[in-house]
């Protein structure tokens, strides 16, 4: 997920380019490439961000090789309770949909039972970092 710093005047863009609908806070990238935000305030100022170059990302239905590259979550959707498989020695960091903090957590085995039932329900994001490598992959409690 991508998050602005400003609440309101956003507009995202891909390759150059503006993403239709796409004026919130935060924005989930659906393909790899380069994406930017432009601002603009009340009184018209426009400023835009640096691109940002995504070159891997998972979205929620990709779920074919999720155990061998990391981060396999089940099930998903859930009720707030999920397994998360993972190699032994990963990290992973779960973030609510407007990019707060939620948890941060060694994998201590390759299998953890996550309990997030005393959160709201709705999309969360959870980063898998393995080395140098950080894999994203959403999930929906409801």
């Amino acid at each position: 997920m991508l998050i602005s710093d400003a609440s309101f005047g956003n507009q995202w863009y891909f390759e150059s380019n503006p993403i239709k609908d796409a004026i919130e806070k935060n924005f989930t990238p659906v393909e790899t490439g380069k994406y930017h935000v432009c601002v603009t305030n009340r009184n018209s100022c426009t400023s835009c961000s640096d691109p940002k170059e995504l070159s891997q990302f998972a979205s929620v239905n990709q779920e074919a090789d999720e155990e061998e590259s990391g981060g396999l979550i089940f099930p998903n959707p859930n009720n707030g309770i999920f397994t998360i498989k993972s190699k032994t020695g990963d990290k992973f960091i779960i973030y609510n949909s407007n990019g707060e903090l939620i948890l941060t957590q060694k994998m201590e085995e390759d299998e953890v039972l996550v309990d997030l039932t005393w959160k709201p329900k709705g999309p969360y994001w959870i980063e898998f970092h393995s080395g140098s490598t950080v894999l994203k992959r959403k999930i929906i409690i409801d």
